[in-house]
């Protein structure tokens, strides 16, 4: 029993006295790393008449990008990143994407971009930390510190958007279940447009986003022989009370909470509104908003449908069509024309949405950030840009806007 006893021991040593060893030597090693990081960081920042970017994030081509350093100089533009040989292929493929991205945010294409290796051996491919000196030394680009400067405001601005939308993303994710159930409507409601209307003529375009001041994105534009319709989709539980003219609508559950919504009525009308400015007066312009998955909506107007047997109604009320097809398609041109093309995305939309709101909250105007005065105009008193003539936003005034 001893000897068993005494071998245990000493097994027990070994196993201690290796890990000590094992320990000493990766502690060593992570010193070792750590400095090689700050000779990376010194040789960068270092250069004279240069700025420096630490740990920057920016949003560039609709993404999200993480970069290490940016290196703004006379001798050029810089790109780097620090890696270990565990992250090699990672961390290369990468920088060589955020080199280009920088390039595009800042209107340079000849950017460098290289990944250091901080670990204490390197292949003999690699690009050692006393390296960096030397490579930026080589840079033949040379810019004025006044494009330096430019590209600095460039990238701070590039940077402060990249940490709002990083907000706004959260925000979205948050209520990733209800955008999902969002997007279940909206594909029931178009699946009922193009069965309902199956073999007759007509244009319908899904989930698009106007261009001009304001970011508008609607659901569903309908466009046939009878009108154009612009459609707005609720997916929504609970029971649902509301109005034409309140501000807000309000959902109850039967678990006794409730939540409250911008007027989708008012929402469609500034749709509405949008689409008429492009089409002009002629053809009508209806506003239908339909509200699926509720217990029940108990709402005072005209043009709210909780399901599809009322909206089979509405549409077979409409009479004789007053379009041609030719008619028709001449306005589904005119408004593809006024489609956003640069692929909005919906975390874009939704921050230009949310900025709109803060801003006007603030009593600040939502195109130029000027400030919201009180006015005096034909039809009575409104809130009015401050920088008018060159920007003619204005607001009712009760809608109660703080000034």
């Amino acid at each position: 029993m001893k000897y068993v006893i005494s071998i245990v021991a000493i097994f027990a040593v070994l196993v201690i006295t290796i890990l000590i060893i094992a320990l000493v030597v990766w502690s060593k090693r992570e010193k070792q790393r750590t400095e090689n990081g700050k000779l990376v960081e010194r040789a960068l920042g270092d250069k004279a008449e240069s700025r420096l970017f630490r740990g920057c994030r920016l949003y560039v081509n609709k993404k999200f990008i993480d970069i290490g350093y940016i290196l703004l100089s006379r001798n050029g533009i810089f790109v780097a990143d620090i890696y270990r040989h565990s992250g090699f292929l990672t961390i290369k493929k990468e920088n060589e994407l955020n080199g280009k991205a920088v390039g595009d945010l800042i209107g340079v294409p000849e950017v460098v971009n290289f990944a250091v290796c901080t670990d204490i051996k390197t292949e003999d491919d690699e690009i050692k930390p006393s390296d960096v000196a030397e490579i930026i030394a080589r840079g033949d680009n040379i810019f004025e510190i006044t494009r330096l400067e430019k590209f600095k405001s460039i990238i701070e601005e590039n940077a402060k958007e990249a940490e709002y939308l990083l907000q706004v993303q959260r925000e979205i994710n948050s209520r990733y279940f209800e955008n999902v159930k969002g997007r279940e409507g909206e594909k029931k409601v178009e699946n009922y447009l193009r069965s309902f209307f199956d073999g007759e003529r007509y244009f319908l375009m899904n989930d698009v986003i106007l261009s001009g001041k304001f970011s508008k994105q609607i659901d569903h534009i309908l466009i046939n022989g009878y009108g154009i319709f612009v459609i707005e989709t609720k997916n929504w539980g609970g029971q649902i009370y509301g109005s034409a003219t309140a501000e807000e609508w309000t959902r109850y559950f039967y678990n006794g909470s409730s939540r409250t919504h911008y007027n989708p009525i008012k929402q469609n009308e500034k749709h509405c509104a949008a689409i008429k400015r492009i089409v002009g007066e002629v053809p009508p312009v209806y506003s239908v908003v339909i509200v699926l998955g509720a217990d029940s909506v108990k709402v005072s107007a005209d043009n709210v449908f909780s399901d599809f047997r009322q909206l089979n109604m509405f549409f077979r009320s409409l009479g004789n069509p007053c379009l041609t097809e030719k008619e028709a398609e001449n306005y589904y041109d005119l408004i593809w024309k006024n489609i956003e093309k640069d692929n909005v995305s919906e975390l874009e939309h939704v921050a230009a949405t949310k900025r709109q709101k803060e801003r006007v909250e603030n009593g600040l105007c939502p195109i130029c950030a000027g400030k919201l005065v009180v006015k005096e105009g034909r039809y009575g008193r409104f809130y009015g840009c401050s920088n008018y003539p060159s920007c003619t936003y204005r607001k009712n005034i009760k809608d109660n806007v703080s000034s």
